[in-house]
Order: structure tokens, then sequence, then C-alpha cells
């Protein structure tokens, strides 16, 4: 493998160096004040959204030494990544601090969050190259997305495309690394549709750490009137260290799939109704060559609807609603279990010049708790023709995991008398924006009550999952973006510049326990990205992150990325941890040192369109 991979890495490069006198394309750019997000229940662009928000286009994702969505949203601060598994094998995602349960993970608007653990949150069957954009929502959610958005919520938006063409990608790397994919468009008059297939796999980095992904993806739209989307994900993986550090050999195969449809109505009132459902199968053993030894299986159902209604008057736009949500486990070691979830919300957007005000609230009805009132309201003004200031507050909340609830061992010991963890959170930040460059910076507070940890008093005793007292987490972001290009309006070398800086600090205001996860966070978070263009069609691309997590060393990681693109092809070599610098995201388990890979994408439209033909993207 060793001699395969050095001589396609001399190949793609021989390749690159014979193309460096072709000519150059323009790289396509998005106005994003003019895409409509879904962050607020009301409608509104990224200049109309008064809360701290990231947008990702598929540009940026273009960019990036990544192979899948973890690696994607490691590079945006405020966002903590922690991958037990590579490659998407599996990952635990929390947002300004906030535990790993407390972030909702939406595919299209459709929650899929999984009821059992948090830990199959990222089971999505989503190739990078059918992402459209990412839009990542730091704070309070509950008002907008009810239950579980409690530190924030992160929600996928895919794409369809109107010719027909076929993608192909491949990418090979040490460690016996294999990736293939594979993307068909076939529209049909205004019946739009997308199918992909990807598969994954290594031997691991080290002993018990290989696994296999198998991806599968349709999606298909209607007039832009009617939309589903269905998909299937299979992962198999060595879990070395991921639960524990005494078994080596512990192995975990997990199969999921989800449906998803919806309808966007036309006219004076828009209704938006959605129809989902999301099952999660799961079978965990503690010696992957003995499974009589110790086994877990479990096996959730959901079944959702949501509805949304928008309309314009004298007085601004309103939006109204609701959701339903109902959650099904049969497990060997948590029993079987259900309950049921009822939402109604309501928000309205004032107008009032260079003031926007948004109030709303969310009305919640779970079958295991009592009936529950989440308000918040936004605002912002505007300072000038760049600058803005806003401001926002919101109650939120979370309903306790099934584990969380049922989950007994030796060592973990579940509750099921827990009571969702509330938390009221504020926000204050200014924002200047212009073509040339961008800046931000924002404040941040989140005071959370019955908050959900699993604790104990020694480290010779279990570990127990309580309602803590209470836990205040203050924060500051700050944000710099650099576009040579526009500044001296002429063609330089360097593209981008990209620096984003967070800084977390969490008091703990019942400390007679030892914290499992609660004061487990990223203190200091850096992140600088480089775009440059060494040729018209060579680019290079770097990403830098420094993590100070409290308990851990410090530690910082070069990321890089060099591509040759021209209108139907791609070819890449890239590199992650490019230093092999030795660090860890949970407890002993150390995480892989340098990782080289190599690949092309090939794009090919099978039907001659009067639209010209567009090269691969490159931010």
């Amino acid at each position: 493998m060793k001699n395969l991979f050095a001589k396609e890495a001399i190949l793609l490069l021989l390749i690159l160096l014979y193309s460096f006198s072709s000519i150059g394309q323009k790289a396509k750019t998005y106005e994003l004040d003019e895409i409509d997000i879904s962050t607020s229940r009301v409608k509104s662009t990224m200049s109309e959204t008064f809360k701290s928000v990231i947008i990702i286009t598929k540009n940026d994702i273009a960019q990036m030494p990544v192979q899948n969505l973890e690696d994607v949203l490691e590079y945006f601060a405020g966002i903590d990544i922690r991958q037990r598994g590579i490659y998407g094998v599996q990952s635990d995602i929390s947002i300004r601090g906030g535990s790993f349960e407390q972030t909702l993970i939406l595919l299209n608007g459709v929650k899929v969050s999984d009821p059992q653990t948090a830990h199959h949150n990222m089971n999505l069957p989503i190739p990078l190259d059918q992402i459209e954009r990412i839009e990542i929502l730091k704070g309070p959610g509950a008002r907008v997305y009810g239950q579980n958005a409690f530190a924030g919520a992160i929600n996928i938006i895919t794409k369809t495309s109107d010719r027909k063409s076929i993608h192909i990608s491949t990418a090979i790397g040490e460690h016996k690394y294999n990736k293939e994919s594979l993307s068909l468009s076939f529209p049909i008059n205004k019946y739009h549709q997308n199918l992909t297939y990807s598969t994954s796999g290594s031997a691991g980095y080290k002993l018990n750490t290989d696994f296999r992904n198998h991806q599968l993806f349709y999606q298909a739209t209607l007039n832009n009137v009617f939309n589903v989307n269905m998909g299937y994900v299979d992962k198999s993986f060595g879990a070395n260290g991921f639960y524990t550090n005494l078994f080596p050999w512990q192995w975990e195969h997990t199969k999921t799939s989800f449906i998803n449809l919806a309808w966007k109505g036309k006219g004076k009132i828009h209704f938006e109704p959605k129809l989902y459902y999301r099952n999660n199968q799961d079978e965990f053993l503690l010696k992957r060559d003995t499974p009589s030894f110790y086994m877990n299986q479990h096996t959730t159902h959901i079944f959702g609807a949501d509805f949304n209604a928008e309309f314009s008057s004298q007085i601004g736009k309103t939006s109204v609603g609701g959701d339903s949500r109902s959650e099904y486990i049969y497990s060997s070691s948590l029993g079987n279990h259900n309950r049921t979830n009822l939402g109604l919300f309501v928000e309205h957007k004032f107008i009032f010049k260079k003031l926007v005000v948004s109030p709303g609230a969310y009305a919640n009805w779970n079958s295991s708790n009592d009936f529950s009132i989440f308000p918040g309201i936004d605002a912002g003004y505007q300072l000038g023709a760049f600058a803005e200031i806003f401001a926002n507050m919101g109650k939120t909340y979370r309903t306790p995991s099934f584990t969380e609830l049922y989950y007994n061992s030796p060592a973990n010991i579940g509750n099921a008398d827990l009571k969702a963890e509330e938390a009221t959170s504020f926000e204050l930040g200014y924002r200047y924006k212009k073509e040339k460059y961008s800046f931000s910076i924002t404040g941040f507070r989140r005071n959370a009550t019955n908050l959900i940890d699993w604790v104990r008093k020694s480290d010779t005793l279990a570990w127990k999952v309580v309602n803590l007292t209470r836990v205040n987490t203050t924060g500051l972001e700050a944000e710099l973006k650099l576009f040579p290009q526009k500044i001296f309006n002429k063609n330089t070398f360097l593209q981008g510049v990209y620096i984003n800086y967070t800084y977390l600090d969490a008091n703990q205001l019942t400390s007679e326990y030892l914290s499992k996860n609660v004061l487990d966070y990223l203190q200091h978070q850096l992140i600088a990205s480089v775009f440059y263009h060494i040729t018209p069609k060579l680019h290079q691309s770097w990403k830098i992150r420094f993590e100070d997590r409290i308990g851990y060393e410090a530690h910082t990681l070069f990321d890089s990325r060099i591509s040759y693109n021209t209108e139907k092809t791609r070819f890449y070599v890239e590199a992650s941890n490019l230093f092999g610098i030795t660090y860890y995201e949970f407890g002993g388990l150390e995480m892989p040192g340098r990782w080289i890979r190599l690949g092309v994408d090939i794009k090919l439209n099978l039907k001659i369109n009067k639209k010209k033909s567009q090269p691969f993207e490159s931010g």
C-alpha cells in the first residue's frame, strides 16, 4: 500500500505541474444576503438576522482539507467537535461550551437528533458534494426549534440540480484509507432529483480503529414546491477507548435511515408542512471477537410533523405553527420506552426604519414533563450602511436522553427522575461588513438550571447522572475576514484570510461533585484560514487551529490542501495534522498524527444546457 500511495502521489503532482500553464477559471461568488435562512421562524436573510449565525457555503467546503462533515465544522470558532472515531465514524458536537447533548442537528429543517444518545446525532448519509450550505445558530434556539436546541443548532441544507450530470470522486491515503462516491442528477422537466452513493474505510491508525461507512441519499423536488429526501447510512467500526480504556476491542455497528416529505405553499400565506421518520439501530460489543461476553442492542424510532404558516401585514411579518414528535426505544439494556412532545410557536418581526425587533415564544408539552413556555426576542439597529449592533435574549431547554434516564452498569448509573434542563441566554454583538473586509465581536451569557451531568464525589465511585443546581457560562467571540483582491482592486496572490476566536468561562455553583461533561470545554479556541492561488488553476488553503481545553494540554494543528481545478476535474493532495502533533480530545484516546490523502473529483454534464457549464467552486 505504501508503494501504491507513493506512486499515486507522484503521478498527481506531475499532473499538477504539467497543467500550470492552463487558463484559470473565475470562482463563483454568492450573495448570502439574498438567501433565506432558517434560524428564525420568520424567513430572513443574513443581513436581517440579529443573532450569532454562521453560514458555510459549498464554496467554503470545496477549499477545505476535509473528507467529512465533522471536519468541516472544526474550522469555526464556538463549535467544538470531539471525534472518537475519525472520518465521521463518531463525533460529539457542542456549541459555546454546552454538552454534546445540547446541540440540535437538523437536515433540511427536520430534527434528526437521536433520543437514545447524541453520540448518534451525526449518523447522516450526506456526502460533502451534496451540501448546498450549513446554517449554524450559536445561542438559544428553543423558540425556533423547540426542545434540545439548548446551546445552538446546526441545519444541513442539501441541493438539487436542474441539469443532468454525473459526479465521481475517489480518494486514497495512509492507513489504507479509501473513499469512493458516485452522484447522479437526472431532472425530468420540473422534477429535479439527485441520487448519491458513497463508501469509505480505513485499516485504522492504531489497534482496533478500523472502519467502513456506506451512505445512500436521494432527494427530489417538484416545481420547487414538493420536496422529498431519504437516506441510509451503515457504519461499522473498532471502538478502541471510545467508552472505557479497560477493553481495547470494543466494536460498534450502527444503521440509520430516514425519510422527509415537505411542501411549500405559495400565496399571501406561505404554508410549509413537513412529515418525517427516522430509525437508528445500534449494536455494541465490549469484545468484538466474543459477542457473548457483553452486547447492547438498541433501536429507536422517531415520527414527527412540523407546520409553519407565514404572512405579512402592515405591522410586519408573522409566523405561527406547531410540531409533534414521538420517540420510541427498544433496548436490551435500557428497556422499552416512548414519549411524545408537542409544541406551538409564534414569532413576529417589527420593522421601524433602522430598528428591527423580533419577539416570539414556543409553548411545549412533553409526556414526561410539565407544560412550559420559552419566550425570546431579537433586536438589531443599523448604525450606518455597513455597521449594526444586535442583542437577543431567550429561554431554552433540553429533555434528557433515554441513556441518561435508564442506562445502568457498574460504572454508570442512570436516573429515571431527571427533569428537563433549562437556561436563560443573553447576547450582545456588533457587526461591520463590507466587500473588502468584515469584523464582528459578540459577548454572551448563559445561566443554566437543573443542568444534566454525569458526576461522582471521588474517582472510586460510579458516575451518576443528576440535575445540577446551576452553571453559568460567559463567553466572547471575535471574527475578522479580509479579501485582498477587493482591498487592492486587482487579482492578488492572496485570496482570503479568516481569523476567529472564542473564549469561554463556566462557573459551576455546585462544586461538591466531579463533573464528567459540564466543565470539560474549550476555554480558548483560535482558528485561522488562509487561501491563495499559486497559479490561476492551482490553489492552496491552510487551516490552523489552536485549542486549549480545560483539563488537557493546549495544542495547535495545521491542515492544508493543494488542488488543481479545471472545468470538469479537481485533483488534490491534502494533509491533516501536518506536523504530527500528539493530542487528545477524550481522556486517554490519542488522536491520529499526520495523515496524507490524495483524490480526484470529476463532474460531467450529460446534456448541454443553454446555461454555461460551471467549474468546480474554489471560493
